[in-house]
């Protein structure tokens, strides 16, 4: 093997070469590492096996069109590892050409920035957070102090516990010496008895598992209140500088009952996403039900895997772009622009109303200048997009 080789199979970057159709040639190690697949199973299939149902159809047709004119791509994708779970990668594809400059093959770099993503986001957040809303600083203290002192007490009890087992193990210990060597019957008789009495043996199997249990609890219920907190914050009558990605991390755990039992939810936060200027308030209620009505859809697909919300930040140029994608039931051709009509629903006559996308409309357009549109293929899902500008619009409603 050469160095060359050498060097592409130790790679810490996935690295796919597929041939012009898009067939897969080769994988190294760390390709199957992050996808699940083994290489075996790769060769001669597409990437489409990692499909998420996320992109829309000019997201890959726009990455072909690229790469066929023989120029570098690159840009993030939600993808799906073979387990179902979805993460960000950054990928990408420089073609491949012959001594005679004709185009033979693609070679794809890829690289998992799912964790790095989202550390970057709470990163921000940490330096630019600030105490805000005094209905959401109440709830939060009155939900985080004693979920404080219940953590307090069982991290002592967890402690007390492994304590207080080493000693039984230790005494279980000299029993057995004791009975080996006929010392002091009656008393380790009595222990034996006062043991089986107590029936320590499923406590000590469970209460780990009970503590453990508990603290992830209390964990969430701190995580829950902080989200509060800052979904709760008070609007005020002028625009302010509104952090969409921090809009979308508190949306996205506050929806977290609608969408855990049915969805998989992948983020994709831009770090240098600039503040717009914005209605905090009004842009988590459009955000809140983009999420809902994502989760309602693929929980109406009536599929037994779980689905795909997507959820994902970027620039185009002078707006701010976000988009909300499932893999839902989808929308009949033509209904796309009509959700957005007052009390136009797609939904069975007792789940919706129809007002929450006209609300969300008059939101984008005529609070912040911005716009709202809706992709959709019936059976495959729906993806909505917001546009934000990002400097303050005229009184006209226009950037």
């Amino acid at each position: 093997m050469s160095l060359i080789e050498l060097a592409v199979e130790h790679a810490n970057e996935s690295i796919v070469i597929t041939d012009c159709e898009g067939r897969i040639q080769y994988v190294n190690p760390a390709f199957e590492r992050s996808s699940g697949y083994s290489r075996e199973a790769l060769i001669g299939e597409t990437p489409r096996l990692m499909k998420s149902g996320l992109e829309n159809e000019s997201f890959y047709r726009e990455l072909w069109e690229a790469i066929l004119r023989g120029e570098v791509w690159s840009n993030c994708i939600f993808n799906k590892r073979k387990d179902g779970t979805l993460f960000v990668e950054h990928m990408t594809i420089s073609p491949i050409r012959d001594s005679s400059g004709e185009l033979v093959s693609f070679v794809a770099v890829k690289r998992d920035v799912t964790r790095e993503r989202a550390l970057e986001f709470q990163l921000q957040q940490a330096q630019h957070y600030r105490p805000v809303g005094v209905l959401g600083s109440g709830l939060a203290h009155e939900l985080s102090t004693p979920s404080q002192f219940v953590g307090d007490y069982l991290r002592f009890l967890e402690e007390a516990f492994h304590s207080v087992s080493a000693q039984l193990s230790t005494h279980a210990e000299l029993e057995s010496f004791a009975r080996k060597a006929g010392i002091a019957s009656e008393i380790v008789e009595k222990l034996e008895q006062q043991r089986e009495a107590l029936d320590l043996v499923p406590v000590l199997e469970d209460v780990p598992g009970a503590l453990k249990g508990a603290l992830d609890g209390i964990e969430r219920i701190a995580v829950i209140a902080r989200a509060m907190k800052d979904f709760s914050q008070p609007d005020a009558e002028d625009k302010t500088a509104a952090d969409l990605n921090q809009i979308l991390a508190t949306t996205v755990e506050i929806a977290r009952n609608e969408w855990k039992y049915v969805a998989n939810v992948a983020t994709d936060f831009d770090p240098d996403l600039p503040v717009v200027p914005g209605h905090p308030a009004e842009l988590k209620e459009v955000f809140l039900n983009l999420i809902v009505n994502a989760a309602e859809a693929i929980q109406a697909a009536g599929k037994e895997d779980k689905g795909a919300i997507g959820v994902r930040t970027r620039v185009d140029g002078d707006w701010l772009e976000v988009s909300v994608s499932d893999t839902g039931v989808g929308l009949l051709p033509g209904m796309e622009e009509r959700v957005f009509e007052p009390y136009f629903t797609s939904k069975e006559v007792d789940k919706g109303t129809g007002q929450g996308l006209a609300i969300a409309q008059s939101f984008i357009v005529e609070q912040h200048g911005g716009t709202i549109h809706c992709e959709s293929e019936l059976g495959k899902g729906s993806r909505f997009i917001v546009r934000l500008p990002i400097a303050p619009p005229t009184s006209d409603g226009e950037a």
